[in-house]
């Protein structure tokens, strides 16, 4: 599970930007945050391309009241161009520093969604392209690494109404599980008297591969 990450493939955002906070942090936050300072909660089970391709189980997004101060590492940055289907480009830029690795970790990505409803049908599919750049540097030796790679993310949905109170849905696609800061950090950090534990900055994301997932939802009527 990576540090951005709530539970398992769920991914928070605040008002529409990745957290990327601990799921202990994230509470802490949470906890200190007056009910009266959130708008609303949304929940997307089948987040479009615009959004990370991290997480396997969707998005809760948390939006806030306005007139609030926000206090995260990292950027998100986006642009809309006209086109036929709605194309896009968007990036994110986090880093993680200390006092003697620094680390960051750019990615600029595109994408575009389809959407289209007929009668009993719904269908939603999208495909994004990430350009992951990992650049790290041991300040006390001096040593380098770069990583550069591009992945693709295409994701499909329909559902088909069944009836007034039942669904019949079919996904499919492709998600990421990038490492956490912490394990591509490499430097021994002791768990007990004779266990330490030491990150490979060296680490590729672990890619998910969905398909054939049906689901019926809803209840008999």
């Amino acid at each position: 599970m990576g540090d951005h990450q709530w539970e398992i493939g769920v991914n928070v955002y605040m008002d529409g930007k990745p957290t990327y906070l601990s799921a202990t942090d994230l509470a802490t936050l949470l906890s200190g945050m007056p009910a009266s300072s959130i708008q609303r909660i949304e929940i997307m089970t089948n987040p479009p391309a615009k959004y990370d391709a991290s997480g396997t189980s969707g998005i809760i997004n948390i939006v806030r009241k306005k007139n609030h101060k926000a206090g995260f590492n990292g950027s998100v940055n986006g642009s809309l161009g006209e086109g036929h289907y709605g194309k896009y480009n968007s990036g994110v830029t986090l880093s993680y520093k200390n006092d003697h690795y620094n680390l960051f970790l750019i990615i600029p990505a595109a994408y575009v969604d389809y959407n289209r409803s007929y009668k009993a049908l719904t269908a939603q599919a999208g495909l994004r392209a990430e350009e992951t750049t990992t650049r790290g540097k041991d300040i006390l030796t001096d040593e380098s690494l770069i990583q550069h790679y591009l992945q693709l993310f295409p994701t499909s949905f329909l559902a088909y109404k069944l009836n007034a109170g039942n669904e019949l849905i079919l996904r499919a696609g492709r998600r990421i599980e990038r490492a956490a800061y912490s394990e591509m950090i490499p430097f021994r950090r002791p768990l007990t008297p004779t266990l330490y534990f030491q990150g490979n900055p060296n680490l590729r994301p672990h890619l998910i591969q969905w398909g054939k997932r049906f689901q019926r939802r809803g209840t008999n009527r």
